[in-house]
Order: structure tokens, then C-alpha cells, then sequence
């Protein structure tokens, strides 16, 4: 019973050990989503006073 599931990176394809069936990424690749995300996030907010 003692079962590992194994997820897939849906951005670099690698294996990752995983309890969650909803992880999507592997630590890598979840840092650098998050910094994108970051990064978009700020330009929105950034155009979003522009407009104003």
C-alpha cells in the first residue's frame, strides 16, 4: 500500500513526487511561473494608473 503517485511537469515534462493530483509543476518551473506572474501583476498595476 505503501504507493508513490507521480505527477508530470505540464511545463518541462519531468517526474515530480506528488500526494496532490492537482500539482502541475515541478519546483523549478514554479519559481519561475511565479516570477513571470510577479512581474505581469506589476505591469498591470503599473498600466493601471497610467490610465487614471
Amino acid at each position: 500500500m505503501n504507493e508513490k503517485n507521480l505527477a508530470v511537469c505540464q511545463k518541462c515534462g519531468t517526474e515530480i513526487q506528488s500526494f496532490s493530483a492537482m500539482r502541475k509543476w515541478c519546483i523549478e518551473c514554479r519559481e519561475i511561473i511565479r516570477l513571470q506572474q510577479a512581474r505581469e501583476r506589476k505591469q498591470r498595476k503599473k498600466n493601471s494608473k497610467k490610465s487614471k
